[in-house]
């Protein structure tokens, strides 16, 4: 049997919080890019900007709302810092990342992929960019209270 603490599951429920928080942050933001690229009549012929317009602002919204997450757990959770790592960011990164390749295997056949696409792309990276978020101010954190102990 496998035995989790109760911090653990406070720090979990915490950041399943920030789940919608920064889904809908980035649907959001690339609402907004896709507006104002699309209101300036911006065009590129360069791929790497059409990636950049699809990517930074979901990477922005899961940074922010991540960044957000780990000061609040921080302080609301007592020993969340102590939790491994590997239960608090790999696991549900990995979840997010087998919910999306079962919908990506799913949907190669529909001639509007793209369309699709986006709306599951956005969420992985926020999601994504989020956790690799938390796991840095998470490591500065642990230092600092490391630091403060010595």
């Amino acid at each position: 049997m496998i035995k989790v603490s109760k911090t653990a599951v406070f720090a979990a429920l915490a950041n399943g919080v920030f789940v919608p928080i920064a889904v809908a942050l980035a649907l959001f933001l690339e609402h907004a890019a896709i507006s104002f690229a699309n209101d300036t009549r911006w065009q590129s012929d360069s791929a790497l900007a059409g990636w950049a317009l699809n990517l930074v602002p979901a990477a922005v919204a899961g940074a922010a709302a991540y960044a957000a997450a780990v000061a609040i757990i921080h302080r609301v959770v007592v020993g969340s810092l102590r939790i491994p790592w590997f239960a608090r960011d790999v696991i549900p990164l990995a979840v997010a990342a087998i919910f999306l390749a079962l919908l990506l295997v799913s949907a190669p056949n529909n001639p509007d992929f793209w369309l699709f696409g986006q709306l599951l792309l956005w969420p992985l990276v926020a999601l994504a960019t989020g956790i690799a978020v938390e796991m840095v101010i998470a490591a500065i954190f642990r230092k600092r209270s490391r630091a403060a102990a010595a």
